[in-house]
């Protein structure tokens, strides 16, 4: 599991419904919100009053940084199993860096509104970022990841195979995403790496 949710520079954008008026930017194409976010937005009543930009990850720091966007639909974050939050490098860290970063709060209400909806299929909830949870390398020591406790998407992520996959195929998927690709995955995703692809 994961918190995932709006992230942006504007310490005036709190809740969702402050939204309103401003430019939001992900990664779906064209100008619909993705699923769960469009939900989400109508669940705070301003679905009809943003834009929606999409984009892709390695451009979503400069979208930031140069004010194409007022949020960004890409923050996020989790427990590893010795407790420590932690954010993807690319375009996390290169966002959490440059500026003070604040988390869009994700309101009980605006959940129940979603989760009443029966047009939705599916329910969500909230997790808590706790203030300051985030350490992101090279942050000035006057930027706090997050500011203040941030109510977020709960995002959960599993692998899945069908009941008659073969128990080797199941075997191989797992010791590749477990083991072999772990390190390379983390050379990937190293944090000067993230920095030069954003440059370019």
């Amino acid at each position: 599991s994961q918190a995932w949710g709006l992230v942006t520079y504007d310490p005036d954008i709190k809740t969702f419904k402050d939204l309103a008026g401003k430019t939001i930017g992900g990664t779906a194409p064209g100008g619909t919100p993705p699923t769960v976010l469009n939900a989400i937005l109508k669940g705070a009543g301003v679905l009809d009053q943003v834009e929606y930009i999409g984009g892709i990850p390695p451009a979503f720091g400069a979208m930031m940084m140069v004010g194409d966007v007022d949020a960004l639909w890409y923050g996020q974050a989790w427990k590893d199993p010795n407790g420590k939050w932690k954010t993807s490098a690319m375009p996390m860290h290169g966002i959490l860096n440059y500026k003070q970063t604040y988390w869009v709060n994700l309101s009980q209400e605006t959940v129940d509104k979603v989760n009443a909806d029966p047009a939705n299929g599916f329910d969500i909830s909230v997790m808590t970022v706790p203030k300051g949870a985030i350490s992101v390398p090279n942050a000035p020591s006057t930027i706090v990841n997050p500011p203040a406790d941030a109510t977020c998407l709960m995002w959960n992520n599993a692998l899945t195979a069908w009941d008659t996959t073969e128990e080797e195929v199941v075997y191989e998927l797992l010791k590749f995403f477990a083991v072999d690709n772990v390190k390379e995955w983390a050379s990937a995703m190293d944090y000067q790496e993230s920095v030069e692809l954003l440059a370019e």
